[in-house]
């Protein structure tokens, strides 16, 4: 070998030793970023963004019962106002997602919440001309339909969506 290709390959193997160490360093920092973007909370859902899933929602909802969109979407502004009428406007959506995890609400705002929600469920059915069970059936297929998609998309393990359909089904967590 000729001495500058033997220089070379020396100096070479000296500078990768030499920054070997900086470079995993870097590695390291840069895999350390990349865990904290991955983990930050997300960017809460614009407007538009809202309105298009709720329109999807109701779209899955009319399908499940066998009735028509505009029958589910005059329904459910029907059930909204009256659930407005009877306990006001409900509190405004965050603009920002929150830093600090939000106190637990108390007996009384839970008891307000389940109320509000049974007088939603209970208007929306009777607009629709269905019973509230049949209503609930057919927000739970939307449910697990909604979940697996989520699961297919990486965004919930199984485990997850299991635990949020056993929430649902056993009353733990709202349906809707």
């Amino acid at each position: 070998m000729k001495k500058p290709m033997r220089n070379l390959i020396a100096g070479s193997m000296l500078a990768a030793t030499l920054l070997g160490s900086g470079a995993a360093a870097t590695a390291q920092a840069s895999t350390a970023t990349a865990t904290q973007s991955s983990t930050q909370t997300p960017k809460a859902p614009s407007k538009a963004e809202r309105a298009k899933h709720e329109a999807q929602r109701t779209a899955a909802l009319a399908k499940a019962l066998g009735l028509s969109t505009s029958k589910v979407k005059a329904a459910e502004q029907a059930a909204r106002a009256a659930v407005e009428a009877k306990y006001g406007k409900p509190p405004a959506r965050p603009t920002t997602p929150p830093t600090t995890k939000p106190a637990e609400p108390t007996d009384a705002q839970k008891a307000e919440m389940k109320a509000r929600h049974d007088l939603f469920l209970t208007t929306f059915a009777e607009k629709l001309g269905i019973t509230t069970d049949q209503l609930k059936a057919g927000m739970l297929k939307v449910e697990k339909a909604h979940l697996a998609a989520e699961v297919k998309a990486g965004r919930l393990t199984q485990a997850q969506a299991d635990q949020i359909i056993k929430a649902i089904e056993d009353g733990t967590a709202p349906l809707g």
